[in-house]
């Protein structure tokens, strides 16, 4: 950890000793109701449904500053139930006004199909076996405790020790080493994980921003999406496909012939959906192009087409996803429609908790379990897909800090 991010740990835990109160050691308080999709700072974004640019995020080189970037939160934007909600109540965490929120047993609020509540007390490890965890999740190493650690290892606590590392100038190594893994080929994983140090990084800056590429879409237009090899429509939407909702598509069968050759003012677009036509073909397809063809104005180099073989390119479509269907206009549309859908969530929860499960060693993996992923993805969503909120449901999970 470098000097400026364990000189703010000190400081951190300077207030938090002070006001840890007579708790058993290794044993969270039953009245301690963990505010896990609370956001650290209490300066509100711009909500995504009356911004003219979703994507607002950073004003240098792509990358966020603390404080900056526009929230989502309090827009709905998925369809069928499935919208982004509002933060919740700082202390609480329990979500408030979650759009597209259903009603769960005994009229309490779902999200996700999860009531969200405070987690029951539980036997948790011990203060330095989590600070090393921490260490070796976000990081990126083992780092000794700080001196004077003295503080109880609640969920609470754990949670702001967690944003201590993540708080800084730069991004924190171990979201550097988790991009990289979840976004393979991107060649600016640091650009990308600090949208998870910015105070308000959300989600939707992630798939929207347009600070990074001219009329870019986040990590949507990024050159491992735009540069996918194979067949440039479908290999970009499996892409997506794959590191956003955990979709494995098919491999292409062998020996099929290539596209035809273009006739004169055919769009690429218009050449793969006659190849594909029949329906052994959709079947497959559909899981992938609707989302490839939405990013066809862009090249690989990321350049800004208007025009395919001389005619418009037409970057519309609708997808329908596990539980959910959107219908967009452009890449844009599609970043900030998924930003709000619980299979996106439930997606990149996943891979979150199993990049800390491989990095810390934790000693009881609950990723490929549903039941353990499903309240970590309902809160995100109720966070207003707060990047913050993220690790801290992460890091407060049983699964982080059982002994």
């Amino acid at each position: 950890m470098n000097g400026y991010r364990l000189a703010w740990v000190a400081g951190t835990l300077g207030i938090l000793v002070g006001c840890s109160g007579k708790y058993d050691v290794g044993l969270e308080p039953s009245s301690s109701a963990g505010s896990s999709g609370a956001k650290p700072d209490s300066s509100s974004g711009s909500g995504a449904g009356g911004a003219s640019d979703a994507g607002a995020a950073p004003s240098t080189a792509g990358s966020p500053t603390a404080g900056g970037g526009s929230s989502v939160g309090g827009s709905g934007t998925g369809v069928g139930g499935n919208g982004v909600g509002s933060s919740g109540v700082a202390g609480s965490g329990m979500p408030i006004g979650v759009a597209g929120a259903s009603t769960g047993t005994a009229g309490a609020p779902s999200t996700c199909g999860v009531v969200i509540t405070p987690p029951p007390p539980i036997k948790l490890a011990s203060s330095e076996v989590v600070w090393r965890r921490l260490s070796l999740f976000l990081g990126g190493a083992a780092s000794n405790p700080p001196l004077g650690l003295q503080v109880i290892t609640d969920r609470e606590t754990v949670g702001t020790l967690a944003m201590t590392f993540l708080y800084g100038p730069k991004s924190a190594p171990g979201v550097d080493r988790f991009v990289a893994s979840w976004w393979p080929g991107t060649p600016i994983a640091p650009t990308w994980a600090s949208y998870f140090s910015a105070k308000d990084g959300t989600l939707s800056q992630l798939l929207t921003t347009s600070a990074v590429l001219n009329r870019g879409s986040g990590m949507l237009t990024d050159e491992a999406v735009l540069k996918a090899p194979g067949l440039r429509i479908s290999t970009r939407g499996a892409f997506i496909a794959q590191h956003l909702l955990c979709i494995s598509v098919p491999p292409a069968p062998p020996g099929l012939p290539p596209l035809s050759a273009a006739q004169p003012g055919e769009t690429r677009r218009q050449r793969l959906e006659a190849a594909i036509a029949a329906p052994a073909c959709a079947s497959c397809h559909n899981l992938m192009d609707p989302l490839g063809d939405s990013l066809e104005h862009f090249d690989t180099a990321g350049s800004y087409d208007n025009l395919d073989n001389g005619s418009p390119i037409d970057s519309s479509g609708d997808f329908q996803g596990n539980g959910f269907e959107i219908t967009f206009d452009n890449a844009n549309q599609v970043g900030l429609a998924l930003a709000g859908q619980c299979a996106v969530a439930q997606c990149v929860a996943q891979q979150m908790l199993a990049d800390a499960e491989t990095s810390a060693k934790l000693p009881k993996p609950g990723s490929t379990n549903p039941a353990v992923v499903a309240p970590i993805a309902a809160a995100f969503i109720a966070s207003g897909g707060d990047l913050h909120a993220l690790v801290r449901q992460i890091v407060q999970s049983d699964t982080f800090l059982s002994p």
